[in-house]
C-alpha cells in the first residue's frame, strides 16, 4: 500500500510538471492514475474522457482538433451543431492507428462510435467490438483394450471429442485501470 501511495504521488507531481510546461497539444490524451479532483481543481485545461457534451464556443481549439469524431454532444438534430462530444474512453483499451501495416487484421470492420458519424474503417475515432480469434480445441481419448464409452466392446482406437467451455466473459490482456484525460484548452 505504501508503494502505491508513493507511486501515485510521483504520478501527480509528474503531471503537475507536465501541465505547467504546456508541452501537450490540444487533443492530446494521457492515462492518469492520480486523484482526478486535483486535475479538475488545479488544471482545468485537462478534462476526463467521459463522453461529456462540450460547447464549441467554450472549447474551440479542442473542437478544431477532434471535431464531431466522438459525437454531436447534446444536440437534438443536425441543425443544432453548437456542441460536440469529448471522447468517452471509459472501459476501452486504446489501439494505435494501423496506417496500412495490417497489424489490425479486422480494421475494415471498425465502425462509427456514434450512429451519425461516418468514421469507419482504419480511422482515428472508429470503434472495434470485442473478438476472440477463431480457433478450436480437440481432446484425444486413446483406448487400447480398456473400457471407453466411445468404443463399445473394448475396441481400440482414438476418438476426438470437443472440450467444455473455459474462460471468462471477455478476451483481454493483463491490465490496470486508469483515467484518460484530454487536453481541452
Amino acid at each position: 500500500m505504501k508503494m502505491i501511495v508513493i507511486f501515485m504521488c510521483i504520478v501527480i507531481l509528474s503531471f503537475q510538471g507536465l501541465c505547467q510546461d504546456s508541452k501537450f497539444p490540444i487533443g492530446a490524451t494521457i492515462p492518469f492514475m492520480g486523484d482526478t479532483s486535483v486535475v479538475i481543481t488545479n488544471y482545468p485545461e485537462w478534462i476526463l474522457c467521459d463522453g461529456r457534451s462540450l460547447k464549441i464556443e467554450d472549447y474551440p481549439q479542442l473542437f478544431e482538433s477532434i471535431g464531431w469524431n466522438y459525437g454531436y454532444g447534446d444536440n437534438k438534430s443536425a441543425n443544432e451543431r453548437n456542441n460536440f462530444s469529448c471522447p468517452d474512453l471509459r472501459g476501452y483499451f486504446l489501439r494505435g492507428y494501423d496506417g496500412g501495416t495490417k497489424r489490425d487484421k479486422d480494421y475494415e470492420k471498425r465502425t462509427a462510435n456514434y450512429n451519425e458519424n461516418l468514421i469507419i474503417g482504419d480511422a482515428v475515432g472508429s470503434v472495434q467490438g470485442d473478438s476472440f480469434k477463431n480457433h478450436s480445441h480437440t481432446v484425444q481419448i486413446n483406448n487400447y483394450g480398456g473400457l471407453n464409452p466411445f468404443y463399445p466392446c473394448g475396441q481400440g482406437g482414438t476418438q476426438n471429442v470437443e472440450s467444455s467451455l473455459v474462460g471468462g466473459t471477455e478476451t483481454r490482456p493483463i491490465n490496470i485501470c486508469v483515467y484518460y484525460l484530454i487536453k481541452a484548452k
